[in-house]
């Protein structure tokens, strides 16, 4: 199964002027609820600078939507199919320590998509995104478990003691898919070595 990268977030991430434009217009819009025009603005072009805002927001929710596809394909497919033995529970965004994650612009500013489920013996989040440089790839990340060593060869430890996990990153193809396989085999293996350890 792939899923496709919004063509807008592709225009952003392969354009260079594309990407300043829209990241100054967030950062702008996120700084003041009134428009912040350019220093040597027209009026006849106010139309076209309400599109150019419009479509920077668009931009971002796009991308947002686009990871809460790959969310649901891989962690949501991947839960459905755990042991029964394993709870799985939904945890309210109200609960979360790591601000607001179904927020777009917390989206967007993170590049990460995440839920809360408890899964064993604890809570952990659950997520999406990219750690990727260029934004060119997709990977998963969780906040705790076992060591990076027991979730299975596809996963490594973050910098910091408290970064939880990361899966290796898959990149999109030519054709701005992603193959969410690879990422589902991890989530598998992760969910797997978790449910072992609050056995043991």
């Amino acid at each position: 199964m792939a899923i496709a990268v919004p063509d807008s977030y592709r225009s952003y991430i392969g354009d260079d002027a594309v990407r300043r434009a829209v990241d100054h217009l967030l950062a702008e819009s996120g700084k003041s609820k009134s428009a912040v025009l350019p220093p040597d603005f027209e009026w006849k072009d106010l139309p076209s600078f309400h599109r150019a805002v419009l479509s920077a927001h668009q931009i971002r929710c796009e991308y947002a939507i686009f990871l809460i596809g790959v969310w649901d394909a891989v962690w949501g497919w991947t839960l459905q199919g755990a042991d029964p033995e394993v709870p799985v529970e939904l945890a309210g965004a109200a609960e979360s320590h790591l601000h607001s994650p179904i927020d777009a612009s917390t989206v967007w500013d993170t590049g990460w998509f995440y839920r809360s489920f408890l899964v064993g013996d604890g809570r952990n989040w659950l997520a999406v995104g990219s750690s990727d440089q260029d934004g060119t790839a997709v990977g998963l990340w969780i906040s705790d478990g076992p060591h990076a060593s027991a979730l299975g060869p596809k996963w490594e430890v973050g910098s910091t003691e408290d970064d939880g996990h990361y899966s290796e990153q898959v990149a999109w193809s030519e054709a701005g898919q992603v193959d969410v396989k690879p990422l589902r085999e991890a989530a598998a293996d992760a969910l797997r070595a978790i449910a072992a350890e609050s056995v043991a």
